[in-house]
Order: C-alpha cells, then sequence, then structure tokens
C-alpha cells in the first residue's frame, strides 16, 4: 500500500567526511528504517483521510455528480524527499603579540568656561583673549603589534533520498473500506474525523498492525526531529478549498466538474491540478572553542576552532489531477505541475547549500 514511499535506503555522525546516516548519532542503525516507515505512514494516512473526507456529504462537494466524478477520474502523485548534509570545519587561529611601551599623546589644551569674547562658534577657544580655565597634560596610550595566521578545513556531504506513489482516488476509498473491516475501528462507517487532520501514533499503528508485535518503533528523538510525523499537513484543508471552488466555477457554467480528455467538457470549467507542498528544515549544529592569550601567545580569539552542523529536509508534494483514461496516470496537465514542483525543490535546495555557513 505505500510500498513506494518505503522503498527508501536507510551510525552516527560524519561530519561531513562520509555519506550521511538517517538516523541521528545516538540512535541504534534500525532507527533509520523505522523512521522512514512512521514518514510514509504518515503520508499516506494524510492522503488517505483528506479523500474520505472530501467524499463525505458534509464535504466540500456537495454535488453528488462531483463526488462520482472525483472517486472515479482523479488520482494522487505524492512525492517524498528527504535530504541529510553534514558539514564540519577547523579553523585555527594564532596571533603573536609584541607588546610595546605606552604612546604619549601631547594636547595643545582644551578650554572650558564661558567667554566673555564677541566671536562665538566652534571656534572661539582660538580666538585671542579667550579666558582659559582649564588645561590637561600628556596622555598615555597602551601600544602593542601583534601578528594573526589562520587557516580553515571543511567537508560538507549531503544525502538526497526520494520516492514517489501513485494512487487512485477509487484505491484510497477501497483501502479504507478494506482497512475498517480489517482493524474495525480506523474510520468509523467510513467517516473520518475531519477536523483535527494529525496521525498520530495509534493510526499508524492500525495501518500495519503485524509489525507492531515485534515492537518495533523509532525512538522518540527521531521522531520528533522528523517533523512529518508529528504534524497536520493540511492536505485536506487545500483540497477541500480548491476542490469546493472548483464546483463553483463549473456550476456557474452549467455543468461537472470533470476535466482532462474524453470528458467533453471544455477545459475551461474546473482544475485541472491541485499541487499542496509541505517543507520542514530542521538543523542542529555545534562548536568547540578553546582560546589561549599570553603574553607573547594568542589563539582562537576570533571564531571556533571547531564547528559541525546537521540539517535535515523532509518534503512533500502532493498532486491531485484527473486521469488519462489511457494510462491511467495524472493527466499530462497535472503531471506537469508536480514536475515543475519538483524542479522548484531541487532549485531551492541547490541555492540552499551554495549559502550553507
Amino acid at each position: 500500500m505505500i510500498s513506494g514511499f518505503a522503498s527508501l535506503a536507510v551510525s552516527g555522525c560524519g561530519f561531513g567526511l562520509r555519506v550521511p546516516e538517517i538516523q541521528e548519532a545516538w540512535d541504534s542503525p534500525q532507527d533509520g528504517d523505522l523512521l522512514i516507515r512512521e514518514i510514509s505512514k504518515t503520508v499516506y494516512l494524510s492522503i488517505e483521510k483528506a479523500v474520505v473526507c472530501v467524499m463525505q456529504d458534509s464535504g466540500p462537494l456537495r454535488d453528488p455528480k462531483n463526488r462520482e466524478l472525483f472517486k472515479k477520474n482523479w488520482g494522487v502523485q505524492a512525492t517524498l524527499v528527504l535530504t541529510i548534509q553534514e558539514s564540519s570545519a577547523l579553523a585555527p587561529g594564532l596571533t603573536l603579540n609584541t607588546q610595546m611601551h605606552n604612546g604619549v599623546v601631547n594636547f595643545a589644551g582644551e578650554y572650558f568656561g564661558s567667554s566673555t569674547a564677541s566671536f562665538g562658534g566652534p571656534w572661539a577657544p582660538f580666538v585671542s583673549g579667550y579666558p582659559s580655565t582649564s588645561t590637561f597634560g600628556p596622555l598615555q596610550v597602551p601600544q602593542a603589534y601583534s601578528l594573526g595566521f589562520g587557516g580553515k578545513a571543511s567537508s560538507q556531504a549531503t544525502r538526497i533520498e526520494s520516492s514517489g506513489a501513485y494512487f487512485t482516488v477509487e484505491k484510497l476509498l477501497q483501502n479504507a473500506k478494506l482497512e475498517n473491516v480489517r482493524t474495525g475501528s480506523r474510520y468509523e462507517k467510513e467517516q473520518a474525523q475531519c477536523g483535527e487532520q494529525t496521525i498520530d501514533e495509534a493510526e499508524r499503528d492500525k495501518l500495519y498492525p503485524d509489525e507492531q508485535e515485534n515492537g518495533r518503533k523509532p525512538s522518540k528523538t527521531a521522531q520528533f526531529l522528523s517533523l512529518i510525523v508529528n504534524n497536520d499537513l493540511k492536505i485536506y484543508d487545500w483540497l477541500a478549498s480548491a476542490l469546493h471552488i472548483q464546483e463553483v466555477i463549473a456550476g456557474m457554467g452549467g455543468g461537472t466538474m470533470d476535466t482532462g480528455k474524453g470528458s467533453g467538457k471544455s477545459p475551461a470549467v474546473g482544475q485541472n491540478a491541485i499541487t499542496h507542498e509541505v517543507a520542514f528544515f530542521v538543523v542542529t549544529e555545534g562548536s568547540v572553542t578553546p582560546s589561549w592569550r599570553l603574553v607573547r601567545v594568542s589563539a582562537n580569539q576570533n571564531s571556533p576552532l571547531f564547528d559541525t552542523q546537521r540539517q535535515r529536509t523532509h518534503d512533500l508534494i502532493v498532486t491531485f489531477g484527473p486521469r488519462d483514461p489511457k494510462t491511467g496516470q495524472l493527466e499530462r496537465a497535472a503531471q506537469q505541475q508536480h514536475d515543475a514542483a519538483l524542479y522548484g525543490l531541487a532549485n531551492v535546495n541547490g541555492i540552499r547549500g551554495i549559502f550553507q555557513p
């Protein structure tokens, strides 16, 4: 059911010197694979739950004909992209100090007090006859000479894992019905609670109940750092709004929301693609800076000696659209919109890597 997502490959922090691991440095090697499973379950169940909510009588599609068209003729393409980037930098610094005698600064004199001179302003002290009330003597200023040396060595490693899955709306509804029969509690009478869309751990456990017998779950840290697992992905919110607008537009044209090849409807009636994208970017960073300040030598006064960083970017792109009757996949316009979102994601990740600190 979710094998397309679970095909992502899955110890310790590599500091940018080797291929990063999915799991964290303190997690077991199994946690990476288990985390991928939890993410895959969350994505699939979020899509399935959104579709079930759309098909309810109280959903955004009030016309039964439009609900049937959405069920029979639409599909959804989902792509999950996980990017793990690790980097480290070593930047030692050394400064040679040469102490010097204090410098002496002589002042010609500074004047304070009121003046009886007729010429005022900032040049009044230099006018002859201006009374002087106070004069400062020489001032000693510390002096030193320093010569700094520094170097930097850095390394960065990036791992990008992507996986896609395609489902028809009809298949998603069938799966929801089968799961309801098998588990008896996921959707009561195929009715989902459509307010809060966060997929909790109990719902994920019901998807593959056989796996739970082994008690295999990713660590709490791994689940926390993957914000996809612990968030409402807002798929239903956007899908419901887009489909409602589509139904209104179709009603203005006196037709249904069916679009695409072989529909016999004008392409201007309704939409041919609905895309939703979610991205989470989590960064952890640490540094070590031992420093010395001696008479003749100073070390690491201005920058960290060692710095390491780990970034995790989890991107999800979901596109709903009419299916091509010949191929059974998304029609060309919907697939192009999905591909454009993937190209944009690749560009964003590339720019982010260029400006990596």
